[in-house]
């Protein structure tokens, strides 16, 4: 009996709980746990185009500006560098740590999107997930593909609790995780209207509500391209410095290579 007992132990923590708050805590605790493997035997990856990101935090914290070659990238990453604490310890231990919870938090936010559909797919998406690696693959890239992944993620989470339970908190929290991944790429500026589109015609809702949230996020795209303005000094540019046609093409223009085509 006591062999069956220590055999069971470890399997329980592969299989649904009746509460899904436990079911999402041991997923939450098996995520740390990987998340802590490849903490310590992952290497870093600082790819080109990286330093932007530390320089711009550094800009913000100094009230400095940045050249206008760096427009190509968003101003949402070199905010995890400052609440990382890297312009002032200078190290990349904050935003890993930032990075790493994500990482954990990304596998639990797969399982609540699923989980009043069925518990347990929810609970064997989220394994999957852990499996996959898809959540640890970008924890030490120092680029803004980890926390891009979690915000839409997480804007996609908050979004079918809204239409599950129809609580217009819900809602709002979606546009405040919607803007956070807006400022990471600007592909999320797509994202939001789409998705507020979908909730309006799934919900049919009282109207104001999704007005104010359209209003916040317009609001926060306007200080954002405030923010852009003057931290590229743009009063003074002879051009506006825009990364939108790199980020748009730049794909396309990196893998035409494969197919024979070599654009100049």
């Amino acid at each position: 009996m006591r062999i069956i007992s220590l055999i069971a132990t470890p399997a329980a923590f592969f299989l649904p709980s009746r509460s899904m708050h436990v079911s999402a805590g041991k997923l939450a605790l098996i995520a740390t746990l990987v998340t802590v493997f490849f903490l310590f035997t992952a290497g870093y990856n600082f790819p080109g185009g990286a330093g932007r990101y530390t320089d711009w935090a550094e800009a913000i914290v100094h009230g400095s500006t940045l050249d206008p070659a760096f427009a190509a990238g968003e101003g949402g990453f070199p905010l995890l560098y400052i609440l990382g604490g890297f312009p002032w310890l200078h190290s990349f231990i904050g935003i890993t740590l930032v990075l790493a919870a994500f990482a954990v938090l990304m596998v639990v936010l797969v399982y609540w999107s699923l989980v009043r559909a069925s518990p347990a797919v929810a609970y064997y998406m989220g394994l999957a997930c852990i499996i996959s690696l898809s959540p640890f693959t970008y924890m030490k890239f120092l680029f803004s593909d980890q926390a891009d992944m979690f915000f839409s993620l997480l804007s996609v989470a908050l979004l079918i609790e809204f239409i599950w339970t129809g609580r217009f908190r819900m809602l709002y929290l979606f546009t405040f995780a919607a803007v956070a991944a807006s400022f990471m790429r600007a592909a999320g500026n797509l994202m939001f209207p789409m998705l507020l589109t979908i909730a309006f015609i799934a919900t049919r809702g009282r109207i104001r509500h999704f007005l104010a949230c359209a209003l916040i996020f317009a609001l926060a795209a306007g200080a954002y391209q405030w923010h852009r303005y003057e931290i590229f000094d743009m009063r003074h540019q002879a051009s506006t410095p825009s990364g939108k046609g790199m980020q748009i093409f730049y794909s396309s223009y990196l893998y035409l290579g494969d197919i024979g085509c070599r654009p100049s």
